[in-house]
C-alpha cells in the first residue's frame, strides 16, 4: 500500500503514527520508492513540439464553435493559421461541420502571409475566441 492509503487508514482506526509526506521521506531514505507490481513502470516522454523559425514552416488548424442569433445553432470557422507570423493562411465559415472541410490540406495553394489577418493571443494555441480576433 502506498502512503497515500496508508494514512487514511491508520485515521479511520484512530491512529497516527506519521503525515503522508513523512511516510514518503522514510521510504525514500530506505530506497523503496520504486515501482512496484506486475504492470510497467510509467515512462516519461517529452511531448512533441513544433519549432517555426520563419513563416510557412509550421501550420496549424481550428475549427471554433460561433453562435447565432437562434438558440442551439452554430456557425463554424475553420482556420489555418502560421505559428511563426501569426497569420490566418485561410479561413472559411460553414453552418455545419463536416470531416472534408475540416482537413487542413483545403489552405493548400499560395499562403496569403503578409495579406492575412494577425491573430491575437498566444501562439500557437489550439482554440482562439472570435472576440480576440482583429477585424
Amino acid at each position: 500500500m502506498t502512503p497515500h492509503q496508508i494514512v487514511p487508514k491508520l485515521a479511520d482506526e484512530g491512529i497516527f503514527l506519521a503525515s503522508e509526506s513523512t511516510f514518503y521521506r522514510v521510504l525514500k531514505a530506505a530506497r523503496q520508492t520504486t515501482h512496484r507490481g506486475r504492470s510497467k513502470a510509467p515512462q516519461r516522454c517529452a511531448p512533441t513540439t513544433h519549432c517555426a523559425t520563419g513563416p510557412n514552416q509550421v501550420w496549424c488548424w481550428d475549427i471554433t464553435w460561433m453562435p447565432s442569433t437562434v438558440k442551439g445553432r452554430y456557425f463554424y470557422w475553420y482556420m489555418v493559421k502560421d505559428i511563426h507570423s501569426r497569420l490566418l493562411v485561410a479561413n472559411e465559415v460553414n453552418d455545419a461541420e463536416s470531416a472534408e472541410r475540416s482537413t487542413p490540406k483545403r489552405a493548400s495553394g499560395t499562403p496569403r502571409v503578409g495579406r492575412g489577418k494577425r491573430a491575437t493571443g498566444p501562439s500557437p494555441t489550439r482554440s482562439i475566441s472570435t472576440r480576440n480576433a482583429r477585424p
